[in-house]
């Protein structure tokens, strides 16, 4: 009985909608598999979403930080949001050379830092913000049980 109701339960939840394409803009040994990638796309996403993430060179990153936020140097991270309505479609950028430097720094594997940033622009697209101490808090908190769902330790 409780079997047959908890299966209706989860038929009766409607999981969100991904349209997702991944880009590489680089080649490097150290870069996961597309289906890993889309793995913690699917585990942060919470509406229906189109989302392409690139992963670009530092090159490519200088010029999109530049362009778009003023700053000559690249950034780990970049989050484009063109409709936020349903479904929610952006881009998110991340610069690949900036991930494995700032892994290094912080003694964490490179690709838990990669999860970390994916999910963290995929958190902005569904506008989670880190303006102001109580969005940091509540973005913070989605980014560490994200993590810990999928196997990694906490980000911060």
């Amino acid at each position: 009985m409780i079997i047959e109701q908890n299966k209706e339960i989860l038929t009766k939840q409607r999981l969100p909608k991904v349209d997702l394409e991944i880009q590489y803009g680089m080649e490097d040994s150290n870069l996961p598999y597309k289906h890993v990638i889309k793995s913690w796309v699917l585990a942060s996403v919470s509406k229906n979403i189109k989302l392409t993430i690139r992963i670009i060179d530092e090159l490519e990153g200088k010029k999109l930080n530049e362009m778009f936020r003023g700053k000559k140097t690249a950034t780990n991270v970049l989050s484009f949001p063109y409709r936020d309505n349903n479904p929610i479609e952006g881009d998110i950028a991340i610069c690949f050379p900036v991930v494995k430097r700032e892994a290094s720094l912080q003694r964490k594997p490179i690709l838990a830092h990669l999860a970390h940033l994916t999910i963290h622009g995929t958190l902005h697209l569904q506008g989670f913000t880190h303006d102001d101490d109580v969005g940091a808090e509540i973005m913070e908190k989605r980014e560490k049980f994200i993590m810990n769902e999928l196997g990694f330790g906490n980000p911060y």
